[in-house]
């Protein structure tokens, strides 16, 4: 069982968090060619909802089933509290942040528009600021589910 609840686990971190990486490139590209702006803010809303956060939900999941499976010792593995702090944090911040900035960034292109009016600007930049910080929480949690510092019984 381990080996399977393992391996559904780092499946869904790997292909759950691996597009969101990506974003990043897709709103410069938004930027650059406002005439492809919308299908692109429409792509990451898509990968978002459709991919990256259900895999997300899975992966969290599948991490507690882990630890009731190994009966890990929170207290004694403060590296796995500290990853499911950042994990929680990462999450909540896709579906209560993200996810609605992104809807509003849409509500405001309209059919056509570009990434370069002021209101667009403001919420991408929010978003880009707060994807960058995203990224360097799944970061450090990977390094934290790798090294596991401070690892006890």
């Amino acid at each position: 069982m381990f080996a399977l609840l393992l391996s559904v686990h780092i499946l869904a971190a790997i292909i759950g968090l691996g597009p969101s990486f990506s974003f990043g490139f897709l709103g410069v590209m938004s930027e650059k060619q406002p005439a492809a702006a919308r299908a692109l803010q429409e792509t990451i809303l898509l990968i978002s909802t459709r991919m990256v956060i259900p895999l997300v939900v899975i992966l969290g999941l599948s991490g507690v089933l882990l630890v009731g499976n190994t009966h890990v010792n929170l207290s004694k593995n403060p590296w796995l509290g500290a990853g499911i702090v950042l994990y929680v944090l990462v999450l909540a911040t896709a579906i209560f942040y993200q996810v609605p900035t992104q809807k509003k960034i849409l509500a405001l292109l309209g059919p056509t528009g570009g990434m370069d009016q002021p209101g667009v600007r403001k919420l991408a930049t929010g978003q880009r600021v707060v994807g960058i910080s995203m990224g360097l929480a799944v970061v450090v949690t990977a390094v934290l589910m790798i090294w596991k510092p401070g690892a006890g019984s």
